[in-house]
């Protein structure tokens, strides 16, 4: 019973941490937007890890 207690109050913590990730996944989609928009290829490619394999909506990478 002990467990299932700790589960429930351990729950609001996780819903704020996944609205946080949530509302950083938004940020960075947004200026991905801004960017893509502007025709600004620095601020784009800034947005990526230097490692990062990018994959289009067609498999191309």
């Amino acid at each position: 019973m002990l467990i299932a207690a700790m589960g429930i109050l351990a729950a609001p913590a996780t819903v704020a941490t996944s609205r946080s990730i949530e509302s950083e996944i938004r940020r960075v989609e947004a200026r991905q937007e801004a960017t893509w928009n502007a025709h600004d290829s620095v601020a784009y490619a800034a947005l990526f890890a230097a490692d990062a394999d990018v994959v289009n909506l067609l498999g191309w990478h």
